[in-house]
């Protein structure tokens, strides 16, 4: 009988545990989803931002591209859609300004 009552609450204290640990675990990643979402969004809006910027000017620095690329890469690499593609297009179409 006791290893009855030791088995039937063994099982129900590891399944609880083990459903804390999961929902643990969902909760970390609902979070960092909404991080990364958020990071994703400025991005976009500084890419869109200095983009505009780089295209006014009508051409681009060594300097000023590389910072632009970087973060073109990193939204990208965060599941950035194609909302930066064209200005990023733009961009690579301007005179480069590149000193050696």
């Amino acid at each position: 009988m006791n290893e009855l009552v030791l088995a039937v609450l063994g099982s129900g204290v590891i399944s609880t545990l083990i459903s804390c640990i999961f929902q643990y675990l969902n909760n970390r990643k609902q979070k960092l989803g909404k991080f990364e979402k958020g990071i994703r969004l400025l991005l976009l809006s500084d890419i869109r931002e200095s983009g505009k910027k780089l295209i006014e000017q009508g051409k681009v620095t060594r300097e000023e591209y590389a910072v632009f690329e970087a973060k073109y890469v990193a939204y990208k690499d965060l599941g950035g859609d194609g909302w930066a593609d064209g200005v990023k297009a733009k961009v690579d179409a301007l005179e480069r300004d590149f000193e050696d």
